[in-house]
């Protein structure tokens, strides 16, 4: 493996924990705030044009402000629905699916089946571009599957299915894809079944990897397999409950990256602040190295077997409306008053004094001086309006 020092090795190092899904406490979600200002990045920076368009174009003329679990959230602009690049969409679909698999893996275990939780990688250096070494993985994980003495110790022991998921982090030796996965049973596997069971994996895997060019993984780093039990205990090299087995398998990042490196979101932080190489390179070669690819897969009829849909949950808007803006002033704000960055964020942080606080926070936004008086502690019964106001937009 190479040891050769990425950039952020060079000078200052970057602010590891600062941005988004960067969190050491498990069901991390960046604050709402600054997930809009990184995806607000992206309208500038992306290289797909579907995100440049989420959360900064219109998809309906009257646009809702719901509240949603104690806030507030601006609906009806256009979402990419990007469970790899996209830093509002991506936490809200992978939150989603990460529930689903959290029940279904209990759900699972309390009927007496069993589950255990894998992790494998590949060796990797500076010069390795993404977009190879993702495909190595994703190779080495099909010749596991096709591997006859996988095959036949799954056949024995009663297995059901997997489903995976991979997961991108950069460091110091480069690009770092790695896969985990959930292996589901007849009944648990005992201490000794899953030790068998790490090894005929691991030989299937580095043998594909070698094939392919790279080293060899070493046996105690390249493949780890671990029960998942009822217990909460996040430590997966020995047990891990459900919900962190759902966590790792949906994270946008784990320990690895908490400690040793950059999860994409920490490159694309540290390009929306510093403008310049490497974070732009390093974007959008995660961009064009994870474009067309499924996050999550599995093996045929798991998910009908285990009661999981197939597709990748989508984000849909829910929760009681309450204001609402039209496309046309957004279209206003958007060409003629300066953009709508930031704007999504002041707009939610207004209604909470309902449509009132909405009108007001546009109106300030296109240039106008505001008339009413407005305190995220008052509702809207409590504002005082200025004279003649009728509470209208202008």
């Amino acid at each position: 493996m190479d040891q050769a020092s990425g950039p952020e090795s060079a000078g200052e190092g970057p602010p590891l924990g600062k941005y988004a899904n960067n969190s050491a406490v498990p069901g991390q979600d960046v604050k709402r705030a600054e997930s809009l200002r990184l995806r607000e990045a992206l309208w500038e920076w992306s290289s797909i044009e579907r995100v440049r368009k989420c959360g900064q174009v219109p998809c309906t003329h009257s646009m809702p402000v719901r509240e949603v679990a104690g806030g507030f959230r601006l609906g009806g602009l256009c979402r990419c629905q990007s469970i790899w690049v996209c830093p509002v969409c991506a936490p809200e679909r992978r939150g989603l699916r990460r529930e689903e698999i959290r029940l279904a893996v209990e759900l699972h275990i309390a009927g007496g089946g069993g589950v255990n939780f894998g992790t494998a990688t590949v060796p990797h250096g500076i010069g390795d571009r993404l977009k190879g070494s993702y495909s190595v993985v994703a190779k080495a994980w099909n010749a596991v599957s096709s591997d006859y003495s996988v095959k036949a110790f799954r056949k024995a022991h009663g297995w059901w299915g997997f489903c995976r998921t991979c997961e991108v982090t950069y460091g110091q030796n480069g690009w770092h894809p790695h896969l985990h996965w959930l292996d589901f049973w007849d009944g648990a596997l005992t201490v000794a079944e899953s030790a068998e069971y790490r090894k005929v994996v691991y030989r299937a895997w580095s043998r594909s990897v070698v094939r392919q060019g790279f080293r060899e993984p070493t046996e105690r780093r390249g493949v780890v397999v671990v029960p998942v039990r009822d217990t909460d205990i996040s430590d997966y090299l020995t047990k891990m409950s459900p919900g962190s087995a759902a966590h790792e398998l949906t994270s946008l990042s784990t320990k690895q990256a908490r400690n040793f490196g950059l999860t994409p979101f920490d490159i694309l932080g540290l390009l929306r602040d510093r403008r310049e190489a490497p974070w732009v390179g390093l974007w959008r070669e995660y961009e064009q190295g994870t474009h067309g690819r499924r996050m999550f897969g599995a093996s045929p009829h798991l998910f009908d077997r285990i009661g999981l849909s197939d597709e990748d949950p989508e984000v849909v808007e829910v929760g009681r409306v309450v204001a609402r803006i039209s496309s046309d002033d957004w279209g206003r704000l958007r060409f003629f008053f300066g953009g709508v960055k930031g704007a999504q964020i002041l707009i939610e942080r207004a209604a909470v004094n309902g449509q009132i606080g909405v009108n007001e926070c546009m109106r300030v936004l296109m240039g106008g001086a505001p008339l009413v008086e407005l305190s995220d502690e008052l509702g809207p019964e409590q504002l005082v309006l200025g004279p003649g106001d009728d509470g209208g937009m202008f």
